[in-house]
Order: structure tokens, then C-alpha cells, then sequence
């Protein structure tokens, strides 16, 4: 297993596919009001003023609802600070992480390589069903899970849309082998089932959370319009809530 000084060295002399976003001292200098939990034995950074990240580390882990295999090579669309990669990697073969905002994606990037996780690879852009292009994104104004590219005049945005860089995710599987995927994308879950379950199947597992406060939702059509089609594509659907708003499905 390589000690945490030499894949530190290896991001900075280019022998780790990090080397476009970490920028090893830099981080810590840019990155002064960090705070850290440890989940698992796991440090994860976060930003001291994000309202919903304790939250997240300490909520239950998906694990706990996947049958984890060695061979998998799981997909994570909306990594935000890799708590998900953090809670399979020892299980897994490998795990791909997309996130489109550059600043998340750097926590990230020092979560795994603190953590010297070296099946995990971050990747600085976002997910959807279009081709590879930008996108604009809103900036939730208290808390990093929260961004999202498809904006409700009910939620609370800190800035004018930020663009991002935007790849298509059935090409992203194509090309990375992946058999398993994990969809957290604030918002484009019904744009991602609707599009995977027209396709011949693929995947081995998908879990993903379903926001039917973004899609004011609040009856429930569209989530079981959804769950339908997910019903008719794989072989076993379970959903469980995690809280008022948001739905946790995991489809094998």
C-alpha cells in the first residue's frame, strides 16, 4: 500500500490522475476554515460553513443497503465530498467520482488523497443525458450538497449560475467499464431513469436519492412515475425514506 507522503509525491510530479486538481500546499492554504468528522475511521473535510455537511457524514451509510463485490466499478454522479467513495472503497474494485463545482471537487480530491484512497478518482465535472457540453449551476447558499443545475425558485441561491463542464453519462460508463452507479444530482434523477431505463440494461446495481422537494413533488406522482420504470428495468426496487424531502432507492 503506498504511504501517504508518496502518493503525495505522486500527484505532484503527474503519476496520479489528481494532478489537474490538487494542488497539494495550496489546498490547506485556500482551504482555512475547514473543519473535519471522521466517519468510519475516515477523515472528511468540510467547510466550516456548510450547513448540511456534519449531517451528511454522520448519516447512515449506503452500504448497509448494497451487495458490494471486488469486481465492481461503480459510477458516482454528484460526489460533493466522497463520503459515498469513502464508504465502499475497500469493497470495490473502483470507484469514478464527478463533480462539477471546482471548489467541492477539491475537498474532494483532499478527502481521498488524505484517506489514501487510490481506487477513487475525482473528476471535475457533472453528469446528464446531453452530450459532453456546459451547463449552468446555482450555488446553494448554505450548504455545497445542495447545488444543482436545475434551479427552484423556492430554494436559496447565493450567486447569479456559475457555468460548468458537463459529460454524458452513458458515454462515461461506456468508457470506464462501469457496472454500478450512484446518482445524488439534486435534481436530475427522473432526467437520468428516464434515459437509462429506454436503454438495454447494463448495470449490475444503481442506488440513487430522489429530491421531490426540487421537483415539488410533494404527491409523489413523479416519484412513483420513476419507480415504475425502475420497477419494469431491474429485478428488485427498494426505496426507503431518509427524511420528509428526500427518498433513497436501490435498484438490483
Amino acid at each position: 500500500m503506498t504511504s501517504k507522503f508518496q502518493h503525495f509525491l505522486q500527484v505532484l510530479t503527474g503519476q496520479n490522475p489528481r494532478k489537474d486538481l490538487t494542488f497539494g500546499i495550496g489546498i490547506t492554504k485556500n482551504y482555512r476554515n475547514m473543519k473535519q468528522q471522521y466517519r468510519h475511521g475516515y477523515k472528511v473535510n468540510y467547510d466550516e460553513n456548510d450547513e448540511l455537511a456534519e449531517f451528511i457524514i454522520k448519516q447512515k451509510p449506503y452500504i448497509n443497503i448494497m451487495e458490494l463485490k471486488p469486481h465492481q466499478v461503480w459510477l458516482d454522479a454528484g460526489a460533493n465530498l466522497g463520503v459515498f467513495a469513502i464508504d465502499i472503497s475497500n469493497f470495490v474494485k473502483e470507484i469514478h467520482c464527478f463533480e462539477p463545482v471546482k471548489e467541492t471537487c477539491r475537498i474532494l480530491d483532499l478527502n481521498l488523497l488524505e484517506n489514501c484512497m487510490e481506487n477513487v478518482i475525482p473528476y471535475n465535472s457533472g453528469l446528464w443525458t446531453k452530450k459532453r457540453g456546459e451547463a449552468d449551476l446555482w450555488k446553494h447558499d448554505r450548504s455545497r450538497a445542495n447545488d444543482t443545475l436545475y434551479f427552484n425558485k423556492d430554494r436559496a441561491y447565493s450567486t447569479d449560475p456559475i457555468k460548468v463542464k458537463m459529460e454524458n453519462y452513458a458515454e462515461i460508463i461506456k468508457n470506464l467499464n462501469v457496472n454500478c452507479v450512484k446518482i445524488d444530482t439534486e435534481g436530475g434523477e427522473v432526467e437520468f431513469v428516464d434515459d437509462l431505463t429506454s436503454r438495454p440494461r447494463i448495470l449490475e446495481h444503481l442506488v440513487m436519492e430522489y429530491h421531490q422537494r426540487q421537483y415539488n413533488d410533494w404527491d409523489l406522482k413523479t416519484f412513483q412515475h420513476m419507480r415504475k420504470a425502475l420497477m419494469a428495468h431491474f429485478d428488485d426496487v427498494e426505496c426507503d425514506p431518509i427524511h420528509h424531502y428526500c427518498i433513497t432507492i436501490k435498484c438490483s
